[in-house]
């Protein structure tokens, strides 16, 4: 009768067994390192973002004093640097989230000076970006259009299903 305890006990410790456990958990390690703390990054740019937006409609509605706008200007512009310079790091195509934030934090830094009286052109993007990142973040897929003349398929970034 074979003994299987024994058997597997001494398949572990062949060394051929011993590599492929160490490169499945170093595969491990990198995927979970890779893609689940950046989600959270992601949300929690996401969320600092709609805060400078909501605090900077708030400041126009109540028609702020110049102090007032010059310390949420200059707190506002230290944070949206501080993000764009992390997320230059790692925006792009292969993470969309992370792109539409990079540009939602530009357009803001942009804006910041003009919208002390007046909504403006630069909110109508950055709300866009937004509504973008928000899309992704609940799961949403872009919208494909169909094939063009070169036989590639596009998609509308700020369009979801």
């Amino acid at each position: 009768m074979i003994d299987r305890e024994s058997t597997m006990i001494d398949s572990l410790k062949k060394p051929w067994f011993m590599i492929v456990l160490g490169v499945m958990a170093v595969l491990l390690i990198v995927l979970v390192v890779r893609f689940w703390p950046a989600k959270q990054d992601d949300h929690a740019d996401y969320v600092a973002c709609l805060a400078l937006y909501s605090e900077l409609k708030v400041l126009r509605d109540k028609k702020a004093s110049d102090a007032e706008w010059n310390e949420f200007e200059e707190r506002a512009s230290r944070q949206m640097e501080s993000m764009k310079a992390r997320l230059q790091e790692t925006a792009g195509p292969h993470a969309p989230v992370r792109q539409h934030l990079f540009w939602a934090a530009e357009i803001f830094t942009e804006m910041l000076p003009k919208s002390r009286k007046r909504t403006t052109p630069q909110e109508k993007r950055f709300q866009r970006e937004i509504n973008a990142v928000e899309n992704r973040l609940a799961g949403k897929t872009p919208v494909f259009k169909e094939a063009d003349e070169s036989g590639g398929t596009q998609y509308d970034p700020y369009k979801f299903e």
